[in-house]
């Protein structure tokens, strides 16, 4: 199991993440 090391590293996963995951509606909507 991975365990963040502070609020900032989870932030910035979930930001990357969500990033990816709305890029990717984005392309299968056209």
């Amino acid at each position: 199991m991975h365990v963040f090391r502070s609020t900032d590293d989870y932030e910035i996963n979930r930001h990357i993440a969500l990033r990816y995951y709305l890029r990717a509606h984005e392309y299968s909507e056209f």
